[in-house]
């Protein structure tokens, strides 16, 4: 099993690789089916970048940082015309997509985003951030999204504070 708190995923190929060499006896096709399986998620989580994440640890990392991350695009959010009214119109689409465990590609939702004249990238990350979507399962070579809540049911309250303590004693201890 892939065992990671957060690891920059950019290039989705060569962040898999990367996790890969950090683990003893995995081959890439089992970095995958962990992927695949859900045990780690790729989203925006601590900036405007791909990051993997463990899958029981997205709820209470996205509580600590999806904040700052909203503030920071904020300005991209008014350039771009979208304005919190628009944002929850394009969220209430992509739920109404993925809805019963229907995953879908990146150009799946663009077309209809694009059929209600919305714009892809920052509803979906906007989505993301909310703590509404992750990533589901590849398709091929492409990236579905999933509904975070069908994706990773929420845990037991103790499994998530005993998450958020693990992750502040391990900030703590490294300073």
């Amino acid at each position: 099993m892939v065992c990671l708190p957060l690891a920059v995923a950019l290039e989705y190929a060569h962040a898999l690789w990367s996790l890969g060499m950090q683990t003893s006896g995995l081959t890439a096709v089992d970095v995958q089916a962990e992927f695949d399986r859900g045990h780690f998620l790729r989203t925006h989580i601590l900036r405007p970048t791909w990051h993997f994440v463990a899958a029981e640890d997205i709820r209470w990392i996205l509580e600590v940082t999806a904040p700052r991350v909203q503030k920071l695009n904020q300005t991209i959010y008014c350039q771009a015309g979208l304005d919190p009214a628009t944002l929850d119109r394009g969220l209430a689409l992509i739920v109404e997509e993925l809805r019963d465990g229907r995953y879908r590609t990146r150009a799946e939702l663009g077309q209809a985003l694009a059929d209600q004249r919305l714009r892809l990238a920052y509803i979906v990350m906007n989505a993301e951030l909310q703590g509404v979507i992750c990533s589901g399962p590849m398709r091929g070579r492409q990236q579905t999204y999933a509904l975070l809540e069908e994706r990773v049911p929420r845990a037991a309250a103790v499994k998530e504070t005993l998450g958020s303590w693990r992750a502040g004693s391990s900030w703590v201890m490294g300073r």
